[in-house]
């Protein structure tokens, strides 16, 4: 069952479209260990326009340990982050649909200095997807024929649009 929620406000005031009136928020599901929530958020924007949105919420938990766990869980947080920020904008125009993000608070710094200090948090709004396209909302774990089609369709796009920036990474990283 997803839990109402009411603390969206201060994240939805830094996105465009703002400010945010008719807020309803709900807690879809909680990040490992404490990490945060993921949020559904429908709300009207400053020129009255209906937003369905996907808020990840990302906070440090107070006395996290620095061990491997919580390194790799802040690291992954970040690869997200960059993911969304600087790819889904040519994904989308190239038919891999992701969602579109309106905004990234909370940027990691790669030395993980100020991020993994207890109470540090993240946020990344974005399009929910069930307005951008074809989604599926399941209970169940097992697809059938066209639902198992349309997964393989996004991997074959998502690789294919990504293969190019591969190689020509892969390239760069041998002439340096």
């Amino acid at each position: 069952m997803a839990t109402r929620v009411t603390n969206v406000e201060p994240i939805l005031a830094q996105c465009p479209g703002a400010p945010y009136s008719n807020i309803n928020a709900r807690v879809l599901c909680k990040l490992w260990k404490g990490y945060g929530e993921i949020m559904t958020v429908q709300a009207t924007d400053c020129n009255g326009t209906e937003s369905q949105l996907v808020i990840k919420q990302v906070h440090i938990p107070r006395h996290s340990e620095l061990g491997e766990d919580h390194l790799r869980k802040v690291h992954s947080y970040r690869v997200e982050s960059v993911f969304y920020r600087e790819m889904s904008e040519r994904m989308n125009s190239r038919g891999v649909i992701v969602p579109t993000v309106r905004l990234i608070t909370g940027e990691l710094d790669t030395s993980c200095s100020t991020f993994c200090k207890d109470g540090m948090s993240m946020s990344i709004v974005m399009d929910d997807l069930r307005t951008q396209g074809p989604c599926y909302e399941r209970k169940g774990n097992q697809l059938n024929l066209e639902e198992g089609k349309a997964v393989l369709s996004w991997l074959a796009k998502f690789h294919a649009v990504n293969w190019q920036s591969i190689h020509t990474l892969s390239l760069s990283l041998i002439h340096i």
